[in-house]
């Protein structure tokens, strides 16, 4: 009886909620096998990612590839590379209505890359609705539970 509870519950979830999972999980799994590789001295070499790990600042090589330049987005803003997804942090845009934000969007999805937009402030949200953005929870084994707002490009398409 419990198996029959638990396939009932997963089938209410939606297509986006079943990826957005999906895709957490296999991020996890790739850091997992990076950690267990170096403790282990297994020869595993690390995945090769379309974005760049760690901060994303504007105006660097990759930035300008994305459309994350100066001209568009004041100097508060950031984005962080982790896997292949794209965390935004932080973002203003220089001039709001003109779709800057929106071509940013495209751009990284255009990559393959995933977009994580944490803990937004009620008009991002509104924005991230509007775009077809997921609600999840993440846990970090050092920083604790973190709203992010998620999208993957497999949903874009």
């Amino acid at each position: 009886m419990m198996k029959n509870s638990i396939l009932y519950a997963n089938h209410n979830r939606t297509t986006g909620e079943i990826e957005t999972r999906i895709s957490a999980i296999k991020s996890q799994l790739a850091m997992l096998a990076i950690c267990s590789s170096s403790a282990s001295g297994m020869a595993i070499s690390p995945p090769e990612y379309v974005v760049p790990q760690g901060i994303i600042e504007l105006d660097s090589e990759f930035a300008r590839k994305i459309g994350f330049v100066s001209s568009r987005f004041l100097s508060c803003s950031y984005l962080w590379g982790e896997g292949n997804r794209i965390v935004i942090n932080t973002i203003e845009c220089t001039d709001r209505r003109r779709g800057y934000l929106r071509d940013l969007f495209k751009a990284i999805w255009a990559l393959g890359a995933e977009i994580a937009v944490r803990t937004p402030l009620y008009t991002m949200q509104l924005i991230l609705v509007h775009y077809g953005f997921v609600k999840v929870f993440m846990k970090d084994p050092i920083r604790g539970t973190f709203e992010y707002w998620v999208k993957s490009p497999e949903i874009y398409i």
